[in-house]
């Protein structure tokens, strides 16, 4: 319970709208990141698709590659929905949430909605701020966070993460030996 609450008092404050463009998250740092995540992943976007669920709302699906597990014990591939998509010509935009295409490699943050089950899927803790895109160049390996969408409570901002892949391992690392 000791982690499940922090995931979910995240996901609830996430889904409060501030306007029609954007969708409120908690400024969460790197330890609030990783205390929410079941998972912190480096993978490559496989397939995305839209499907539209028995309530009538759409939902968008990616499965990703595991290259990495940064934090947790990851299966070889995760699925990760969030709200939103398009089919058949429809589509429904949620403010905040990931903006992933096949072929891209990110590292995610991610949360299991619900009790441990054959399906692995995931959600992005915090939308898209627990998503990162990575891009190599020739001396390090840069991380990326489109946070358009989002909002945070008045007063407050969205703590920066580590802005380079080594700097996110060794912190991670670090707050593993620190015990969180």
């Amino acid at each position: 319970m000791g982690r499940l609450l922090p995931a979910m008092m995240g996901i609830a404050i996430m889904l409060v709208p501030v306007s029609l463009r954007a969708t409120t998250v908690a400024p969460w740092d790197l330890t609030m990141m990783s205390l929410a995540s079941d998972l912190v992943v480096r993978g490559e976007v496989q397939t995305l698709q839209t499907f539209r669920e028995s309530s009538g709302r759409l939902v968008t699906e990616a499965v990703v590659q595991v290259r990495e597990s940064l934090q947790g014990d990851a299966p070889e591939t995760v699925s990760v929905l969030w709200p939103g998509g398009e089919l058949d010509g429809q589509g429904q935009r949620v403010p905040g949430t990931p903006d992933l295409t096949r072929g891209q490699e990110v590292v995610l943050f991610l949360a299991r909605p619900g009790p441990p089950s054959l399906v692995a899927r995931y959600l992005p803790v915090a939308l898209a701020a627990g998503v990162l895109t990575v891009r190599h160049l020739p001396d390090r390996t840069v991380l990326h966070r489109d946070l358009r969408g989002l909002a945070v409570p008045d007063g407050l901002d969205l703590p920066p993460l580590p802005a380079t892949l080594e700097e996110l391992r060794q912190a991670l690392r670090s707050l593993r030996e620190a015990g969180r």
